[in-house]
């Protein structure tokens, strides 16, 4: 060893120091970044159970929705044939009735009826 060259002394030194730091900064970036890989993988759980969440509650609206239309094509089904059936009475109705004139010749009658009596005491 006392044949060695001192410079080859301090470039060992040198590099193993250097060494040293590498490896110190090499652990320090592996645990940053298995704190960073912890965080991102804490986040997308907690993404899924999010998107697991909202996606039941997209599949439970849809369901309402769905029944929602059935349920509005039914009642508008129902109004239907409410407002046919109406319509058909109405015309039933509408045809019983007595065309106004008509009701103008019995109304003419009537009155010529009841003057008719008073009529005949003044002529007598």
């Amino acid at each position: 060893r006392s044949m060695a060259d001192p410079r080859f002394d301090e470039e060992n030194a040198a590099l193993k120091a250097r060494i040293e730091q590498v490896l110190t900064q090499s652990e320090e970036e592996r645990a940053s970044f298995r704190e960073q890989w912890d965080s991102l993988s804490a986040e997308a759980l907690r993404l899924k159970e999010a998107h697991d969440v909202l996606h039941a509650r997209v599949a439970s609206l849809e369901q309402e929705k769905e029944a929602a239309r059935v349920e509005h094509g039914e009642q508008r089904d129902r109004w239907s044939a409410q407002l046919d059936a109406a319509t058909r009475e109405f015309e039933s109705l509408r045809e019983q009735l007595i065309p106004p004139a008509d009701l103008e010749a019995m109304r003419l009658r009537l009155v010529e009826e009841a003057a008719a009596p008073h009529r005949t005491r003044a002529s007598d």
